[in-house]
C-alpha cells in the first residue's frame, strides 16, 4: 500500500473568527491499483489572537499537526507570532514544503 498526498490548499472554515487551515488530500492505493480511501488532512492552522488581554493580541499564531517527525519537532518548538496573516501563511507553507 502507498499513500499519496495531493491538493495542498488554504481554507477558511465557515466559523466565526479569523482562522485558516492548511489542508491536503491523501489517497491510499493498493499494489493492484485500487484506491482504498480518500481523506483530507489538516496540516497546520493559522489563527488571529483577538483577546485584548493576551500579550500576543493582534498577532497571528501558527500550530502544526504531527504528520512527519520533522513537523512534530517543529510543533514542539517555540513558534513565531506574526503581525501579518500573509506572512504567517507564507511561513507555514514554506515549513511544510521543507519538511514533507
Amino acid at each position: 500500500m502507498s499513500r499519496t498526498y495531493t491538493n495542498y490548499r488554504w481554507e477558511k472554515p465557515g466559523r466565526r473568527g479569523d482562522r485558516y487551515l492548511y489542508k491536503r488530500d491523501w489517497v491510499l492505493t493498493y499494489p493492484s491499483g485500487t484506491e482504498a480511501r480518500r481523506e483530507e488532512q489538516v496540516i497546520a492552522t493559522v489563527t488571529y489572537d483577538s483577546n485584548a488581554k493576551s500579550p500576543y493580541w493582534g498577532k497571528w499564531h501558527v500550530s502544526f499537526g504531527a504528520q512527519t517527525p520533522e513537523l512534530n519537532e517543529l510543533r514542539k518548538s517555540v513558534l513565531p507570532k506574526f503581525s501579518s496573516k500573509d506572512d504567517a501563511i507564507a511561513w507555514v507553507t514554506a515549513m511544510v514544503r521543507l519538511n514533507i
